[in-house]
């Protein structure tokens, strides 16, 4: 058993939130530029892309932990879903729950790809450039995710405990089961 704990103190925090800000930028440059050569985007003013892109990125947020709660329930039926909020960062688990590698994997990035997909298709008819900065905003947001599941991949990871910290890791089932 080994621990992933990527939000254990305000400094480590303060330096993803700093990376997070960094993949939104990087993520509107690519956006705008993957957009300019596929179609004609509509542009808004400064103003109006701040607060649909803020009220977007908020109706997004509240879709993905829909989703998020939804495959949970499939994993997990008996279980209770939590909201953490710590360090100002908004995250869904579900505490004392072991979920096998792949599960939470699937758990953890299939939101994220119905996300990405859905708002290709929308982005297809409505090209308005807040809708760039809302995929933007959360691509960034989801880095916590990212890391998450790209620090379970490990091969010695077989099962998956989510705790408020990170992760706890599990690399047998012997000592998955000890700790059941």
């Amino acid at each position: 058993m080994f621990l992933g704990e990527m939000l254990s103190n305000y400094k480590q925090q303060r330096r993803f939130i700093l990376a997070q800000i960094v993949i939104t930028l990087v993520a509107v440059l690519i956006g705008y530029r993957i957009a300019f050569f596929f179609t004609h985007i509509i542009e808004q003013g400064l103003v109006m892309n701040l607060m649909l892109g803020g009220i977007g990125f908020i109706l997004l947020c509240v879709f993905h932990f829909l989703l998020l709660y939804l495959f949970y329930r499939v994993a997990a039926p008996q279980k209770t879903i939590g909201l953490q909020l710590r360090f100002g960062m908004v995250r869904a688990l579900m505490p004392e729950n072991q979920f096998h590698k792949w599960v939470y994997i699937l758990m953890t990035i299939v939101p994220l790809f119905i996300i990405l997909i859905l708002w290709g298709v929308v982005f297809s008819y409505f090209p308005y450039s807040s809708l760039i900065l809302v995929m933007s905003s959360f691509i960034g947001y989801s880095a916590l995710d990212f890391c998450l599941v790209l620090s379970s991949m490990s091969s010695q990871v077989k099962y998956v405990e989510e705790i408020p910290g990170g992760l706890r890791f599990y690399s047998s089932a012997r000592h998955f089961m000890r700790k059941l």
